[in-house]
């Protein structure tokens, strides 16, 4: 297990080990940061050998005895300067790693892979270079993580408020060869998802939901802010984008624009993206995974389905046509109010004598008609919805779920389990 930000003194340190992992062995970096910035600590029946310690990590390589499984591990906890980061990214190319034995690094690399990792705040593509470039040097990839994709806030009220993606989990080759389904679990005890769905709420299951993601909304507010102004943004990135390439042809040797045109398409294709998100929830057209700004087929989709959706006339029992929308809605009332029919003393019952003409249900039928839903079929429910199925743009697709299924899951099985329970009548 590695920590990164402890900020626990050394003399303290020893304490401190012993009430949270006694019978545990630890190593961390006080040698070369105060305050020791990075604890590992591991069982007995794991072995570690320690290769590689820095202010900014700790590379060992372990084995667990009891299941043979071995590889080299990088817990990280860069710096908040871009130079002091340049050295972490030499150190690792100088780790010598054979290249048929598995590498896992995880930690706060406090670095953005693109624009998308970033809310609030543009970023430049020198401030990612480096970063891209030991991640192509030393042939990792990105694990597949779920949680709250923006690791780090900088709090700050409205207007000036900024949501990145700084911590990472990344393996080699043969990492993702060998243990290519494991994925990054992001727990954030101080994101929004988490202080909103540890409160507590009065009423039913189903009920409790409803109000946690009402809170959500409420919190959530400033992202969707943000995001709602897409159009604008995308707007303003291509303008950007159209000013910088007129410079470069006025000058085709100026290696500074270069950076500024990578940074500005990066910008179009994140909010392409949004877009494109967008107008994917709005039509419904969910069997498109990918596209190339498939805005305007979406767009098309959106009018389909507006006005496949929309009641403009309808025709009375007696042959009228109804067109006023006030008229339209009395009418549906009427109608559906005469289905219901009256109050009635008496209703008659079934003929039973029928019924048991027909074939009856086996015992094991009945049982399997009545038996529990399992966490494992809602589970498997859950993941099989489309991901963008949502009331509307603003409310929450079934992705906002499975991204924070081990958040939100418990709360999921208790309402379906609380609906399929057996009520008085």
């Amino acid at each position: 297990m590695g920590c990164i930000e402890t900020r626990v003194k050394e003399h303290k340190a020893k304490k401190i080990k012993k009430k949270i992992a006694k019978g545990w062995n630890v190593c961390c970096n006080y040698s070369y940061a105060v305050n020791g910035r990075i604890w590992i600590l591991w069982r007995a029946h794991i072995q570690v050998q320690i290769t590689h310690m820095t202010n900014q990590f700790i590379h060992c390589c372990i084995e667990d005895t009891s299941t043979q499984f071995k590889t080299h591990l990088s817990i990280i906890y860069a710096q908040n300067d871009g130079h002091q980061r340049e050295n972490l990214w030499r150190d690792h190319r100088q780790i010598n790693i054979p290249t048929q034995e598995t590498w896992l690094l995880s930690g706060d690399f406090n670095n953005v892979l693109s624009s998308k990792d970033i809310i609030g705040s543009p970023v430049t593509a020198a401030e990612i270079q480096g970063f891209k470039d030991v991640i192509d040097d030393l042939q990792l990839t990105p694990l597949r993580a779920k949680g709250w994709n923006y690791t780090w806030t900088n709090k700050q009220g409205t207007g000036s408020r900024v949501y990145s993606k700084i911590d990472w989990a990344l393996g080699n080759y043969q990492w993702i060869q060998q243990y290519g389904h494991v994925e990054a679990d992001i727990l954030n005890p101080s994101s929004i998802i988490q202080q909103v769905w540890n409160q507590c709420y009065d009423g039913a299951p189903m009920q409790q939901i409803w109000c946690k993601l009402k809170n959500m909304n409420e919190q959530l507010k400033e992202i969707n802010a943000y995001m709602a102004s897409y159009k604008q943004s995308l707007e303003q990135a291509r303008e950007k984008l159209d000013i910088i390439q007129s410079q470069i042809k006025q000058d085709p040797l100026a290696h500074a624009l270069f950076n500024e045109e990578k940074a500005a398409l990066d910008e179009i294709e994140k909010w392409s993206n949004v877009e494109e998100q967008v107008m994917r929830q709005k039509s419904k057209a969910c069997w498109i995974e990918c596209g190339d700004a498939n805005t305007k087929y979406f767009q098309a989709q959106w009018k389909i389905r507006s006005n496949q959706n929309s009641i403009t006339s309808i025709y009375t029992d007696t042959g009228m046509k109804l067109t006023e929308p006030k008229l339209v809605e009395q009418e549906f009332i009427s109608v559906f109010q005469s289905l219901m029919g009256d109050c009635a003393t008496e209703l008659p019952c079934a003929n039973t004598a029928i019924i048991k003409e027909g074939p009856p249900l086996t015992i094991s039928q009945q049982r399997t008609l009545i038996q529990n839903v399992t966490m494992e079929e809602i589970t498997e429910a859950v993941r099989e919805m489309p991901k963008d199925k949502a009331t509307g743009v603003d409310g929450f697709p079934m992705e906002f779920f499975t991204r924070n299924w081990e958040i939100v899951k418990d709360d999921i099985f208790a309402a379906v389990k609380d609906f399929f329970l057996p009520t008085d009548c």
